[in-house]
């Protein structure tokens, strides 16, 4: 049967399905929620472990999270929608695109890659063997160092700090799960067959993805387009403000 992911529904319209990155629940993308409901019916997905959504016994991968996106989208009757996903959710809306093309009509790859290099899959496994050594301050500095970008905070020291001491539970055993799927996620082979409108965000300071990763999926997907931020990994939280409003014209 597989699982059900657990989703919080905001505004209304046309659905926009939104798929978030390792360790972060669909509340997240409250920033860009409180925008986007104004024109759209917003999706907020907990991916499996996280959150409200349960996990199962074993291994995660992008096909098995990008499954379960699918089985949300059939269960909710949304025949197309657009789709936005960042980091590890990027990935798996690229493998939603490659597997079922009719679930997506346009979709948004915020800081994305298609094939590993051995720089991106050290930087996961760093996270996956600080989730297994469950030590939560030293997983939330790995995680806020590559995703944050150093002037951000700098000149943000105590919500860089407050973002650090977070005392919220750490889903170590998903997030460890999460980090070895996005090692192992490559389909640069296959992305020339996409027939759907794309649009990929790049933070030329990104830590995790190099921006030439992002750039070349872009490359890779036919016609896709590309906005690039002076930030990093989480430029649509660091511009929030412009992120939201590019990615507002475009999908709309």
């Amino acid at each position: 049967m597989g699982i059900l992911p657990a989703y919080t529904e905001e505004g209304e319209g046309e659905p926009l399905v939104l798929v978030m990155g390792l360790g972060a629940d669909g509340e997240t993308w409250r920033p860009h929620v409180d925008e986007w409901s104004k024109h759209f019916r917003c999706i907020m997905i907990d991916n499996r472990g996280i959150g409200r959504t349960p996990d199962e016994d074993g291994p995660h991968s992008i096909a098995l999270l990008a499954e379960d996106i699918a089985r949300l989208m059939d269960h909710l009757g949304l025949s197309r929608a657009r789709v936005i996903g960042v980091s590890m959710g990027s990935a798996i809306t690229q493998q939603l695109m490659l597997t079922r093309p009719d679930l997506v009509g346009r979709c948004v790859l915020i800081a994305t890659w298609s094939q590993v290099t051995a720089s991106v899959r050290t930087i996961f496994e760093a996270i996956d063997r600080a989730a297994r050594h469950r030590e939560p301050g030293l997983l939330r500095r790995i995680l806020h160092t590559v995703t944050w970008t150093f002037d951000w905070t700098d000149s943000h020291p105590d919500e860089a700090r407050a973002k650090i001491e977070d005392p919220a539970p750490i889903p170590f055993e998903t997030v460890s799960k999460q980090a070895r799927a996005c090692a192992s996620f490559d389909v640069a082979d296959q992305l020339g067959r996409v027939a759907i409108p794309t649009l990929v965000t790049i933070g030329v300071q990104d830590l995790i993805i190099h921006p030439g990763l992002s750039r070349r999926t872009a490359q890779l997907i036919p016609d896709a387009e590309v906005i690039e931020y002076q930030t990093g990994h989480v430029h649509h939280f660091e511009e929030v403000q412009k992120f939201n409003h590019d990615v507002l014209e475009w999908i709309r």
